[in-house]
């Protein structure tokens, strides 16, 4: 009888948590942002947690060092459109000095490449061989893979002794989704799936001198990163990312989500609109007195044409002369990222 009630128990303890599943619908398309928060000194408190089903992840007291914005982009809008082809997805953050090229689709999200600074080399692209599955879809609790990816990076070298230089960095992952839960966070709690990569990174550098490739030297390194994901609509990117030392258990990166609503549209009143619509030429937006942050426009194939301060006035023109006939849509954002509302405008003639 004493089995059965523990029994018993267990299963309501659990019953009071809900087992989500992450599908493509869940993460975010063309023209989507969102704002993440940083936190650069983690409190000792906080830590990964077990593997395991009901667990509760209580980040509620975290307190960000910066807010940086994850803009969701099609690929041929960026300033590296044609690198990676079979992309159709392309992230960018604030800085715009890290570009991350994917694949998303009904039963995958993946990483084709990404073009990023190196100092003294400048911008250089990479292509990950074969690519870097990072989910397939539907996600469930207990899904695992193992996988293996490269990048051979070679291009010149800016010292005169060397003609060349060749990185390669191989990657050796084993993907979990290991446990399901509720994570608390200083915006509210949320169902999530967490999934865990144990990752083994080797990388090797080659010189060209003469005609010949020169070995130079070969480290190995180990992380392990995870992922909390959750499937409430507006969370289309990731609601905790966090990376840990598997030796020291100590986080070199811990990120979440600064609001879980932006990129929702805001109920009620819209922040702005816009006269007169259709338009030939120039549009003119009206917004509310108090209302401070950033409009953009992007067309119908998710392409962000621009993106301007909202000047403090409670209205303000825009020439749309260059723009070809057609719907667009038009997004504004609170300076604070916690109001959004979205519209379009059709351009006539």
């Amino acid at each position: 009888m004493k089995r059965i009630c523990i029994l018993l128990f267990v299963l309501t303890t659990l019953a009071s948590y809900s087992q989500i599943t992450i599908t493509s619908n869940n993460i975010g398309s063309v023209g989507d942002e969102y704002v993440m928060a940083y936190v650069e000194d983690i409190p000792d408190h906080i830590e990964p947690g077990p593997p395991g089903p009901g667990q509760l992840w209580d980040y509620s007291s975290l307190v960000h060092d910066y807010l940086d914005t994850v803009r969701f982009l099609n690929p041929d809008s960026t300033p590296y459109a044609g690198i990676f082809p079979a992309s159709n997805l392309a992230i960018s953050q604030d800085d715009e000095t890290l570009w991350g090229f994917m694949i998303k689709n009904s039963f995958e999200l993946s990483i084709k490449g990404a073009v990023l600074p190196v100092p003294e080399l400048g911008i250089i692209p990479a292509e990950l061989i074969p690519k870097d599955v990072l989910a397939n879809f539907p996600l469930n609790y207990l899904d695992s893979a193992d996988r293996t990816f490269y990048a051979d990076i070679r291009m010149e070298s800016p010292e005169p002794a060397v003609d060349s230089i060749r990185y390669k960095s191989t990657t050796y992952k084993t993907s979990k989704v290991d446990a399901w839960g509720d994570m608390k966070l200083p915006a509210g709690t949320l169902e999530t799936l967490r999934l865990k990569e144990e990752r083994v990174m080797v990388d090797s550098v080659w010189t060209k001198f003469i005609g010949f490739w020169v070995f130079v030297s070969r480290t190995v390194d180990s992380s392990h990163v995870y992922y909390w994901l959750t499937d409430v609509p507006g969370n289309g990117y990731f609601l905790v990312n966090m990376e840990v030392d598997p030796s020291s258990q100590q986080i070199s990166t811990l990120g979440y989500m600064y609001d879980p609503v932006v990129g929702m549209a805001e109920p009620g009143e819209p922040l702005a609109s816009v006269y007169p619509n259709p338009a030939t030429d120039r549009i003119t937006f009206r917004t509310r007195n108090d209302f401070t942050g950033t409009i953009s426009i992007i067309d119908a194939q998710g392409r962000l044409l621009c993106s301007r301060r909202i000047p403090g006035r409670n209205h303000w023109n825009m020439d749309i002369s260059g723009l070809d006939p057609g719907m667009y849509l038009f997004r504004v954002v609170s300076d604070d990222k916690r109001r959004v509302s979205v519209g379009k405008v059709l351009k006539i003639r």
